[in-house]
């Protein structure tokens, strides 16, 4: 579905307490490699896949620095992302740069 929309939509998914979210990574993981077909307009881009539990997130703020250094890493020599006053600004700075870099991360 995140294909049928323009442009692509990012997904957010929350593994309930108490599941393996590891295994569950793993196997969004291997779904999105298998299944994920990206169309002929966005030849180049790859969908990217950053797993981060709560345990490592102890705030929006944190939860968008954590996705941002994930992103960066995927990316020889990083990428320039902007700091900004709010987190929903900075995360939308940080899909608006991977967006034109065409980055993946399918780890």
């Amino acid at each position: 579905m995140t294909w049928n929309v323009s442009p692509g939509r990012s997904f957010l998914l929350i593994v309930p307490h108490g599941c393996d979210g590891i295994q569950s990574a793993r196997s969004i993981l291997a779904w999105t490699i298998e299944n994920l077909r990206i169309p002929a307009h966005c030849e180049g881009h790859r969908a990217a896949v950053v797993w981060i539990t709560t345990d490592e997130a102890t705030s929006s703020r944190h939860f968008v620095r954590k996705l941002r250094r994930k992103l960066s890493d995927s990316v020889q020599g990083g990428l320039p992302f902007e700091d900004e006053e709010y987190p929903s600004d900075e995360l939308e700075g940080i899909v608006s740069v991977a967006n034109a870099a065409g980055i993946i991360r399918l780890s």
